[in-house]
């Protein structure tokens, strides 16, 4: 992919005449190009174009587009790339031109021409490879990788991704890396800029195991709802008992003593026979009801008591054999 290129070579000549000198031993890093003028770096790029030096033509032409946009140096750019015998990416940048919505009409036909020429002589490209891809970060020189390939640092370009998704990784000493997928779409050009994350240290410190608060399930014990029920139960019977005792016995009783005990002594003693029935349920719950709450109670202070604090036990009872010149028996002990 040689000629038709004329058209290219004048271009660059006619953008290098804008150009300043700059010294000869002048260093060409990517710290070095972000500090630069849009002319010093037209200059390092024809310095390193005539050293044939491409790869670095490339750079100092992508980061004076980035400076000052021209749709000219994407045909700069194409040239250096198929010097360098890269005509895919070439054939990318050409297609870039012509898409470029400020793309010079008295250049559209050659390019086009150029185009399909290269075309017919490049096997590597593919008529739905994807555009010009730019990768910016802040801040910048950022290491990138494209599904693991190293590219470049940041601002960089890449030109005629294959379309689908690929994985990118920005990587700066000092910032946590940054992952993203992108979806390349053909014959389209994109930007993806990212803002690096200082890394999160919280994770990697030491926490002092005793100020260190307890988990959930540590600081609150689970509660005994048998225990709970059972008090529950009580106070329920205690109430049915309650009932009785306050409020059905007394009707009964009035109901008895409006009857006359020899005319109606068939009602009387059906009378009695139910407040003595009344009576025994009162006197049931009371006794049932008190019991329920008593163990329910007694339950609950007895894990209360021994419940571990701090790896201790808090409180607790214990029962030992007791033998004296009295007898024989065991001592109920608590702590408290």
């Amino acid at each position: 992919m040689r000629s038709p290129w004329l058209i290219s070579s004048i271009i660059m000549a006619l953008t290098l005449l804008f150009a300043l000198p700059v010294a000869a031993d002048s260093p060409t890093n990517k710290e070095t190009l972000l500090e630069s003028d849009f002319a010093t770096l037209i200059d390092l790029a024809r310095q390193a174009y005539e050293a044939e030096d491409y790869e670095a033509a490339v750079e100092g032409l992508v980061m004076a587009n980035r400076r000052d946009p021209n749709p000219r140096l994407l045909l700069n750019i194409a040239r250096s790339h198929d010097r360098n015998g890269d005509c895919r990416t070439s054939l990318a940048y050409l297609e870039a031109f012509l898409r470029h919505p400020a793309a010079e009409e008295s250049l559209v036909e050659s390019t086009e021409e150029s185009l399909q020429e290269g075309i017919d002589q490049c096997s590597a490209y593919s008529e739905d490879m994807g555009g010009r891809l730019s990768l910016e970060t802040e801040p910048l020189l950022a290491s990138v990788s494209i599904n693991g390939a190293h590219v470049g640092t940041t601002p960089t370009e890449i030109a005629g991704l294959a379309p689908g998704s690929h994985t990118l990784r920005f990587e700066l000493e000092g910032y946590a890396d940054h992952v993203e997928e992108i979806e390349v779409v053909a014959h389209q050009d994109q930007t993806v800029g990212v803002v690096l994350q200082e890394p999160d240290d919280s994770d990697d410190q030491i926490l002092d195991p005793i100020a260190q608060p307890g988990s959930q399930e540590d600081s609150d014990p689970e509660l005994n709802y048998i225990a709970l029920g059972l008090i529950g139960g009580g106070a329920a019977l205690a109430i049915t008992g309650a009932v009785f005792d306050l409020v059905l016995i007394p009707q009964t009783d009035e109901q008895r003593s409006a009857l006359d005990q020899q005319t109606q002594a068939e009602e009387f003693a059906e009378l009695s026979q139910k407040r003595k029935t009344q009576a025994n349920l009162a006197l049931a719950g009371y006794i049932g009801g008190g019991l329920l709450i008593v163990g329910g109670a007694s339950w609950l202070i007895y894990e209360m008591m021994t419940t571990e604090d701090d790896g201790k036990i808090a409180a607790g009872w214990s029962i030992t054999p007791d033998a004296n010149s009295n007898g024989f028996g065991f001592t109920l002990l608590g702590r408290f």
